[in-house]
């Protein structure tokens, strides 16, 4: 998912490498908080979803392409905060079609993409929405960091 929030502020020109991890991601959440804060509405943005029996895939190329027609002519910060909107409900529409696969209301969300306060809370407010029962990180970062927590638990329990 990172690599998808470093393409598109490289799109919209935020931001071509990261000289830390999360650079360019930041520089987009940055752009889309402006827009929050300014009440720009965000752009419509969605990914295209294949189903096929149980196998659904995410297409993110028609997203792109919207993306790099309209930054030229639709404010940045609403192409920013649009495709932060996008990518939260690409993860409600991905836990409703899990749920209806395995009948389960429960949802963790974790990994570095949700170290983003917008994405977190937008994704937590549409799961929530839809009846999910949601967990997220609180005592420990969501990050990569984690890992070695939960191996060092699996590896106590055994």
């Amino acid at each position: 998912m990172g690599r998808l929030f470093d393409t598109v502020a490289s799109i919209l020109n935020l931001g071509h490498d990261n000289r830390y991890e999360g650079e360019c991601a930041a520089s987009l959440e940055r752009e889309a908080v402006f827009a929050l804060r300014n009440n720009i509405l965000p752009e419509y943005l969605a990914f295209a979803f294949i189903e096929k029996s149980e196998i659904m895939t995410i297409a993110p190329k028609p997203l792109l392409e919207t993306i790099c027609k309209l930054r030229d002519t639709v404010d940045i910060g609403s192409l920013a905060l649009g495709f932060h909107y996008a990518v939260a409900e690409m993860i409600g529409r991905v836990c409703e079609r899990i749920r209806s696969l395995q009948h389960s209301n429960t949802v963790a969300i974790s990994g570095g993409v949700f170290q983003n306060t917008i994405l977190t809370e937008r994704t937590l407010m549409i799961l929530r929405e839809k009846g999910f029962q949601v967990y997220l990180n609180q005592a420990v970062p969501p990050n990569d960091g984690s890992i070695s927590l939960g191996q060092t638990y699996i590896g106590l329990m055994k």
